[in-house]
């Protein structure tokens, strides 16, 4: 089957935008009903790269006038890099690649992954509400950020068994990559080395990112799964 037979595009209900820490988690109750899957991903929106600078700039005389050339330096190169990111790593790609890891690591969770139209017992949602790259100061690494809500919903009763939201930043140096230029991906300190990768190599790290993320949301919930099926 394919991993997209069952991936679509879904508006959340309203109870799925309220955004909360941590995990609401009823599988220890309902995880012995859960047995065929669909999946739902929704990208809402385009990458983002958001720049700034933490360290204390001068205001007046020549050191004013570096710093704010520098400021000007980098607004200018994370309107390239974002534009980049737009083109390399649109939402429906951003889409596929969630999807296709969702799709591959169901079975790991004991459940089967089916069409909308196959009888499913359960929705599997995740949400994307914001992704892309920030760099708080050019002494410091980039990170990628990704902001999602997941839910899973036991259909014959309507009812939400799991819930996992989270704003995940890990620095890019952590996405590891093998990136053939002198620019290693491991060792970019800020959004001007990122923008210094050439386009595959820009690309293979944006892939990696999305990847890191999905896996994040993948291990919280097969991890809470094997606690519920555990007993704990």
């Amino acid at each position: 089957m394919s991993p997209f037979d069952s991936f679509s595009r879904r508006t959340f209900g309203a109870a799925g935008l309220v955004l909360l820490t941590g995990c609401r988690n009823k599988l220890p109750k309902y995880h012995s009903r859960l047995h065929r899957v669909f999946l739902v991903v929704d990208v809402q929106g385009d990458a983002t790269v958001r720049t700034g600078n933490n360290a204390k700039r001068e205001t007046d005389g020549l050191h004013g006038l570096v710093d704010a050339a520098v400021n000007i330096a980098q607004e200018v190169i994370s309107v390239r890099l974002e534009r980049r990111l737009r083109y390399l790593l649109p939402p429906g790609r951003v889409m596929e690649l969630i999807a296709e890891i969702m799709v591959a690591r169901v079975p790991e969770i004991q459940l089967e992954h089916v069409a909308i139209n196959a009888s499913p017992d359960t929705r599997m949602e995740l949400q994307i509400s914001s992704y892309g790259i920030s760099s708080s100061s050019d002494l410091e690494p980039a990170k990628y950020q990704v902001t999602f809500r997941s839910l899973l919903v036991y259909l014959p009763e309507n009812k939400k068994v799991w819930r996992y939201n989270r704003s995940l930043k890990r620095p890019i140096g952590d996405v590891h990559v093998a990136i053939s230029s002198n620019s290693v991906v491991g060792n970019i300190s800020n959004a001007a080395a990122l923008n210094d990768l050439t386009d595959p190599e820009l690309e293979e790290m944006l892939v990696a990112m999305v990847q890191d993320a999905t896996h994040v949301f993948m291990d919280q919930l097969a991890a809470d799964f094997a606690q519920a099926r555990a007993g704990q």
